[in-house]
């Protein structure tokens, strides 16, 4: 029995797996024994986890109740307050990948007691 799982390949080079701080992808196989005492692939899945950093944006509501307790602003030339800049702020985490894989089974030199 042969078989081929050539999607492999393509996921393992694709732009989530290549990304800098990305896992390595780990490919899972389930087996099963059928009654002419043959195994099959009868699941085949690849996964891996992507590095992501994304900016926190606070919200317009949140925000001016922030502005009005905890930074003080400067008045320049007038009324007008000028808020100090604020340093973004990022959440970093690790986002889970899955990729389903559909093996491509050659029976060679095999005879089936019966069609599963």
């Amino acid at each position: 029995m042969d078989v081929k799982l050539e999607e492999i390949r393509d996921i393992a080079t694709n732009e989530i797996a290549m990304k800098e701080g990305s896992t390595q992808p780990k490919v899972s196989l389930s087996f099963e024994l059928n009654r002419s005492s043959l195994l099959k692939v009868t699941k085949a899945e690849v996964k891996m986890e992507e590095y992501v950093r994304t900016e926190i944006k606070p919200d317009d509501k949140k925000d001016k109740k922030e502005d009005s307790d905890e930074v003080e602003a400067e008045v320049v030339e007038g009324d007008e307050p000028v808020a100090e800049p604020v340093e973004p702020e990022f959440k970093e985490e690790m986002v889970p990948h899955s990729y389903p894989l559909f093996p491509n089974e050659t029976l060679i030199d095999c005879r089936l007691l019966n069609k599963d």
